[in-house]
């Protein structure tokens, strides 16, 4: 590390460098088209307890760390593994779009994950204040700004995500 800037996985590569596993690359570095390119080599890990969600290169290096809001309580986002589904557009290929069962959402780049139709979604509801609250959250699924939705909106579809822990103040369940 040299000043506020980070060493990250192309810079290092262009100079023969080999990171860590435990080198972590700074967000605006993280390019999903270079750094994941197919679904085998990056795994999506959620942690619910830290409200975190890191996009992992199959080496092990952490690529990409971000603050999520998962399911508020009674309504909790699920445990266990699944895939990384398509981009949900809207009419016209919008990113935007209502929620099929909460209507009064509208869903930013809908990714579905798991069973009982979990998805990875931006919000306009999203705040980084509140991703720890049990009675705050979404209905199940894993909530990111909207910004950050349209990055995860460039990883390939198939790509593993894991969901382990329990949000504070909320029950663990499982896919």
């Amino acid at each position: 590390q040299y000043g506020k800037g980070f060493l990250g996985n192309r810079t290092a590569s262009a100079l023969g460098v080999t990171l860590s596993k435990k080198t972590e690359v700074s967000n605006g570095e993280f390019s999903p088209a270079e750094d994941c390119p197919r679904p085998s080599s990056c795994d999506i890990k959620v942690n619910l307890t830290t409200q975190r969600m890191s996009v992992v290169s199959a080496s092990g290096v952490t690529l990409w760390e971000i603050p999520v809001q998962s399911g508020k309580l009674g309504k909790e986002t699920r445990t266990g593994s699944g895939q990384l589904g398509p981009v949900e557009y809207g009419p016209g290929r919008n990113p935007r779009r209502q929620s099929i069962d909460y209507p009064e959402a509208t869903l930013v780049n809908p990714r579905g994950f798991g069973n009982g139709g979990q998805k990875i979604h931006g919000s306009d509801y999203f705040s980084a204040n509140a991703t720890n609250k049990a009675n705050t959250g979404s209905a199940g699924c894993v909530r990111v700004s909207n910004d950050n939705s349209f990055v995860i909106a460039k990883l390939p579809s198939g790509t593993d995500v894991i969901i382990t822990g329990a949000k504070p103040g909320t029950q663990q369940r499982y896919f």
